[in-house]
């Protein structure tokens, strides 16, 4: 025996669509309308705050190799986090030697250098 549900059957124009398909129909495109509130608003949020909202070099360097799709978001990634350590490269270096200056080692070299970036970074 069939459950009354599934086996409820009412016609719609010249298809006859079961209660049960109508009702998932139904839930699913709740839950879609749902999700895209929702997610609408932090998406558009990130797009306009984040790196994407000005076109930056790395990605017109994707544009002149004629990158796409995963090939170029790792590309743009890559470039801008080495141009992001080529921009903090003085600094460090200026830090680096610092710290040779007062004969740091290890943890308590590493512990003034990160420190002394970030020193630099807020000025």
């Amino acid at each position: 025996m069939q459950p009354a549900a599934a086996s409820a059957t009412y016609t719609a124009g010249a298809t006859a669509v079961t209660h049960f398909g109508v009702l998932m129909n139904k839930l699913l495109a709740a839950l879609a309308l749902t999700l895209a509130a929702s997610a609408g608003p932090s998406i558009a949020a990130t797009a306009a705050s984040g790196p994407a909202a000005a076109p930056s070099a790395c990605e017109a360097q994707a544009a002149d190799k004629k990158l796409a799709g995963a090939a170029k978001t790792s590309f743009v990634k890559k470039c801008e986090k080495d141009s992001g350590a080529a921009a903090g490269g003085a600094a460090n270096s200026a830090c680096g030697a610092k710290a040779a200056e007062k004969k740091l080692a290890g943890a308590a070299k590493t512990s003034f250098v990160k420190k002394c970036v970030a020193d630099s970074a807020a000025k």
